[in-house]
């Protein structure tokens, strides 16, 4: 699974630097000064790889007896088991060793020092992680004599297990009978000067992003406490560190909780990760203020379409599990996000859905030659500026539900509700594009249909409905509905004249008791062929109800 490959992947390194200090506590310990380590680097390649279940590469090891016993290595590297690529590489790596706590059967870490590390974090298209192994690579077979604490010190290797990595062992049978019994802890651990290569391809095109300068600390105080890290180094090209992240590891409660920052408290999230009858259980709350979007997102993605503005957001989440299918269908929350002085870039919504109702209305023929401004801006431009945008949503059971849209312009307001699918990606969605009164005034001046859709208030009012897999989400107007609006509205409008005419029919005097004109006749206007028919008609209903009267 994803969650137990990770930990098996972290804690295999940091098993790797217990080892390395073992060989040198060991060392230490039956004083061989003259002692060359470098006699014992494949053996102890082998038992790193067997211990970790990735493979290990070590370079050139070096002892040094003062001030302190160290143990240096010009290059660690770790490889996939199978697949042989390339997970972490390091140029050196400096251990030192508490001497005296040998003498208590303890073995602490002064500090170990990794110096340039680069780690390759990359997910591929069909959603795997590439430190993950697959079931089918058989396990490292037990020890005979595995490395436990008795009662007190850090559970080693009662925590591979756990992740699918034996115990541990020195690289010599005779080292491992001398520790046997012993309390371990890491103390120090020290990165510097680091880079973590981050590539997802499961979405096109592929997301890269390099977290350069890292530096980060592991410090366990006891041998029963927590492991507490602390990192920074600089995202997106920024010459000051702009990343932080903070937090606790508690092997013996099983928990993990941090805090991720970046930026000036501009995003924080934090989060506990607990594991519950083998279950991992995650909580988290994310806070996100003032951010300017366009600044985060990849140039890569800009070609395409993508929301630009100052956004700030919160939500909370709840998921259970550890791979991307069990999360998907346990994950529960709630949040809402908002944008201000944004666009939706490269596509016009409004353009968009006028252009869709052709069938019943030909707007944009209608609208040609000259145009004021803002409706030159609306119908040309190639985005859908806001000044405000609001979403307010929860998921659960794999689905989220948006309950509030709303993107607001001087001319204009898209609003409605949808669900969002958050393993197939599906959007639908039942929106509404409003005009503002002034807009709604020019639109049917120019288009006398354009009234039969507008609402109480004089805005026009088109109903459309958003659907599709994302990215790729279409927008329709309801056509139907619209169609439906007109032919009422005519066969009201025809109903009207129609019943006018009829009471005029109605209400005028009998036949042969009509009066001549008192005066010269009045010129009338020229009536349309809707008129004229409905005239006809209305001459046709007066006879016969004439003829009923006689």
């Amino acid at each position: 699974m994803v969650l137990r490959g990770l930990l098996k992947f972290l804690i295999g390194f940091l098993t790797a630097l217990l080892i390395l200090g073992i060989v040198l506590g060991a060392v230490s310990f039956i004083m061989l000064r003259n002692f060359d380590p470098n006699m014992f680097r494949s053996e102890l390649e082998k038992q790193l790889t067997e211990r970790t279940g990735f493979r290990m590469e070590l370079g050139k090891i070096r002892l040094a007896w003062r001030p302190q016993p160290r143990l240096e290595v010009d290059s660690l590297k770790f490889y996939h088991p199978q697949t042989l690529e390339k997970l972490l590489q390091s140029r050196s790596v400096q251990i030192d060793v508490n001497l005296i706590s040998i003498w208590q059967k303890r073995l602490s870490l002064s500090q170990a020092l990794i110096r340039s590390p680069e780690i390759f974090i990359r997910r591929n298209s069909a959603g795997n992680w590439n430190w993950q192994i697959s079931d089918t690579l058989a396990k490292p077979p037990p020890m005979t004599q595995p490395m436990r604490s008795k009662g007190r010190g850090m559970p080693v290797a009662e925590v591979a297990e756990d992740v699918g990595v034996s115990a541990l062992a020195s690289p010599a049978q005779g080292i491992a009978d001398l520790t046997q019994g012993w309390e371990f802890s890491l103390g120090k651990v020290l990165v510097s000067d680091g880079i973590v290569h981050f590539v997802d391809e499961t979405v096109v095109p592929s997301f890269r992003m390099n977290i350069e300068k890292l530096e980060a600390e592991v410090l366990q105080k006891a041998a029963v406490s927590p492991l507490h890290f602390t990192a920074g180094g600089s995202v997106l090209g920024a010459t000051p560190k702009n990343l932080e992240t903070e937090g606790d590891l508690d092997l013996k409660a099983q928990s993990l909780a941090l805090v991720l920052r970046y930026g000036p408290e501009q995003v924080v999230f934090r989060g506990l990760l607990k594991v519950i009858r083998t279950m991992p259980h995650f909580e988290g709350a994310l806070e996100i203020r003032d951010l300017e979007m366009d600044s985060v997102i990849p140039e890569a993605y800009k070609k395409g379409e993508y929301v630009t503005g100052r956004l700030s957001a919160g939500a909370n989440l709840i998921f259970d599990g550890a791979n991307p299918d069990v999360i998907t269908r346990s994950l529960a929350g709630h949040g809402t996000l908002e944008i201000k002085d944004g666009a939706l870039r490269n596509r016009n919504l409004i353009q968009e859905i006028f252009d869709k109702l052709s069938p019943v209305l030909a707007i944009t023929t209608a609208l040609g030659g000259d145009l004021p401004p803002e409706v030159s801006e609306m119908l040309k431009g190639r985005d859908t500026p806001f000044q405000f945008l609001r979403v307010k949503y929860a998921a659960q059971g794999g689905r989220a539900s948006v309950s509030e849209f709303r993107l607001t312009h001087p001319n204009y307001q898209l609003s409605g509700q949808g669900n969002y699918g958050i393993s197939d990606k599906r959007a639908e969605g039942s929106m509404q594009l409003a005009f503002s009164r002034s807009l709604s005034g020019y639109l049917m001046r120019k288009i006398r249909e354009l009234k039969f859709l507008s609402d109480p208030n004089g805005q026009v009012t088109i109903p459309f409905r958003c659907g599709g897999v994302f990215p790729d989400v279409s927008v329709q107007p309801d056509l139907s509905y619209i169609a439906s609006r007109l032919l009422q509205s005519g066969a009201d409008q025809l109903l009207n004249r129609g019943m006018e005419r009829l009471s005029k029919v109605l209400g005028s005097p009998k036949t042969g008791t009509a009066s001549t004109p008192s005066g010269p006749s009045q010129p009338r206007e020229p009536i349309s062929e809707q008129d004229q028919m409905i005239q006809r008609g209305m001459d046709a209903l007066s006879k016969i109800l004439e003829g009923k009267k006689k």
